[in-house]
């Protein structure tokens, strides 16, 4: 979290101002891949094993960690009109969807396999409806003038 208010306050000498939010944007990137990296590392770590030895709770509780993520960026995008973050949580989305459909359909158990197309199926549609509603919110703002 301490990375992300570096990024946010970051000043460096010599730099013009392009420069220096290039150079913000690169350390604020690093900051949320770190954070994103630990809560995953956190979330295998401390859920529980499976009945098998293996941690299905955790690879289930992971993809839908991904995919909230995807969705609270795509949404924070959406919102602030940030093209940088929008594909962020975009790519975030389709990570989650790719571990689900390739990994977690191969190797977890029926319940787990059920609980995670679930959780992803619910976000994917939750970030389609919102994606609609605020592009066509911003596309009358433009045209209307409001």
């Amino acid at each position: 979290m301490g990375w992300i208010i570096v990024a946010r306050s970051l000043r460096v000498t010599g730099l013009d101002e392009e420069e220096e939010g290039t150079v913000r944007g690169l350390v604020f990137a690093a900051a949320v891949v770190a954070v994103l990296y630990l809560g995953s590392a956190l979330i295998v770590t401390v859920a529980p094993s499976g009945e098998t030895g293996g941690t299905q709770i955790g690879q289930m509780l992971l993809s839908i960690f991904w995919a909230l993520c995807g969705f609270a960026s795509l949404t924070a995008g959406l919102i602030r009109r940030d093209t940088w973050i929008l594909r962020g949580g975009l790519c975030l989305l389709v990570l989650a969807t790719g571990k689900v459909f390739i990994y977690d359909l191969a190797s977890l158990e029926q319940m787990a396999r059920v609980i995670s197309l679930i959780g992803l199926g619910v976000l994917l549609l939750a970030a389609t409806f919102l994606y609609q509603r605020l592009t066509a919110a911003n596309d009358k703002k433009k045209v209307g003038g409001r």
